[in-house]
């Protein structure tokens, strides 16, 4: 079992602050997590793709099919619940970053 251990750091407002040590590969494991789930962003790109013709309710219900799965793998691999939502919330940041790049690439080609 990975043990967690915190370092306080102090700011001059006198607020404490908790940081996280990353021990052991720790943060290889995340960063290998935020991979995978990235692929798996892929496939749902690929599948909303797929469906283009499909209503939005199940869009809506095929994207949360995909974060579920992305929350399990996270889950899976890291061991904490606080981590999987951070490395899910960093691969959703990524992919919805470059999906709004393409687009707006994909409209001034247009």
């Amino acid at each position: 079992m990975v043990q967690w251990k915190y370092r306080s750091v102090r700011m001059h407002t006198m607020i404490e602050i908790k940081v996280l040590n990353f021990q052991d590969g720790e943060g290889m494991r995340l960063y290998t997590v935020v991979i995978l789930q990235l692929i798996i962003w892929s496939g749902y790109t690929f599948v909303e793709w797929l469906s283009r013709y499909d209503i939005l309710s199940m869009k809506v219900i095929i994207l949360l099919i995909f974060v579920y799965f992305a929350m399990v793998l996270g889950n899976h691999l890291l061991h904490s619940k606080m981590r999987t939502v951070l490395a899910t919330s960093i691969s959703i940041s990524v992919y919805l970053f470059f999906y709004f790049i393409m687009f707006y690439i994909d409209d001034l080609i247009r």
